[in-house]
């Protein structure tokens, strides 16, 4: 019996609702970001232009998958994409295929150099997904709630959850120089080799000019705990803005991201001084901001042992023995105190 044909294309405003119940079959009520059950919200952001969801569409009109773009702020180089959905109904059918093609050209079409994707590591559905294509460049650990419920895919642990960082190469980014603490220098450059970055490295400053002063953003994702610190501006201050910020917490949230953009000779300062404050490498955000970002993590309590990450490459399962061989150098800081090992080895 041949399958119903399925029809890939561009989501319109006023199927916004579509969308929305194929979250729900998809996630039930679980899904990590609510704006997802939201249509008027959807509808909104698509008239804008501020996100383009691919969808696949069922001969009766259903949306039976999904994957999109979202930019994060006008005149980016790089957007998120992500969201991945086909329901159950429809899976094993090359939909996510399919739908990853559509929005690399919907992609090359805005003219982005690159974009970047979050896949879970409860499965390795989505990273399948474009995986000739994406480079990984990042883990962060603890990064999902234990409640998000994958119809079908169900985790055989009830833990807090990691996410992969990838990067997909769109067209050739620009050249920079990056100024890279020289702890975490190996992995970064080895990244910027994968993802065939064009990168001058130099050294970065011991002692940022006193005149800059720093200016940092904060944001909190409630949904999955997370406090988001990214760095704008270094400055001679920086090292102890972020101190000072992160202790006027009043809680403690289950995992902290500082952002630190390595074009700014002031975030290598930066990245020891979180280091010393129990931050560990996080991952490589290729043309994030205004260039590459590294990411830093901390966690409110050590990964757990029953979560082991689903891993579908080679270099992403070296990406998470450096990244864990860093929270643990972390947690028992005194046997190292140069820089982090080389995940190439």
């Amino acid at each position: 019996m041949t399958a119903d044909p399925i029809e890939i294309r561009a989501l319109r405003p006023d199927e916004a609702q579509k969308l929305v119940a194929c979250v729900r079959r998809c996630y039930g009520d679980s899904y990590i970001d609510p704006a997802q059950y939201d249509g008027e919200r959807i509808a909104q952001a698509i008239a804008e232009g501020r996100r383009h969801a691919l969808v696949a569409l069922s001969p009766s009109g259903e949306v039976v998958g999904h994957m999109g773009i979202t930019l994060r702020r006008q005149g980016d180089r790089t957007a998120d994409a992500g969201m991945t959905l086909v329901d159950p109904r429809y899976r094993g059918r090359g939909i996510a295929h399919e739908l990853g093609a559509a929005l690399g050209r919907a992609a090359q079409a805005l003219e982005l150099v690159g974009a970047h994707d979050y896949p879970v590591t409860v499965h390795g559905a989505t990273q399948r997904v474009g995986a000739d294509h994406l480079i990984t460049t990042g883990l962060l650990l603890d990064n999902m709630p234990a409640d998000v419920s994958f119809q079908e895919m169900e985790p055989a642990s009830r833990s807090r959850s990691a996410s992969l960082i990838r990067y997909l190469p769109l067209s050739r980014a620009p050249e920079r120089t990056s100024m890279p603490p020289p702890r975490y220098e190996a992995v970064i450059r080895w990244l910027c080799a994968r993802a065939e970055l064009p990168r001058r490295f130099a050294a970065p400053e011991a002692h940022p000019t006193a005149a800059v002063t720093s200016r940092i953003e904060i944001g909190e994702d409630t949904r999955r705990d997370i406090l988001r610190i990214a760095v704008v501006k270094g400055g001679s201050n920086l090292a102890a803005d972020i101190t000072a910020r992160l202790r006027k917490l009043g809680g403690a949230p289950a995992a902290i991201h500082i952002d630190l953009p390595l074009a700014d000779p002031a975030a290598a300062a930066a990245a020891e001084a979180c280091w010393s404050l129990g931050f560990f490498f996080g991952g490589l955000l290729p043309e994030f901001r205004d260039g590459d970002v590294l990411r830093l993590q901390r966690l409110a309590a050590p990964p757990s042992p029953d979560c082991v990450p689903v891993l579908e490459s080679e270099a992403g399962r070296a990406l998470c023995r450096f990244v864990l061989r860093d929270a643990a150098t972390r947690r028992d800081p005194a046997p190292s105190r140069g820089p982090a090992p080389d995940p190439t080895r």
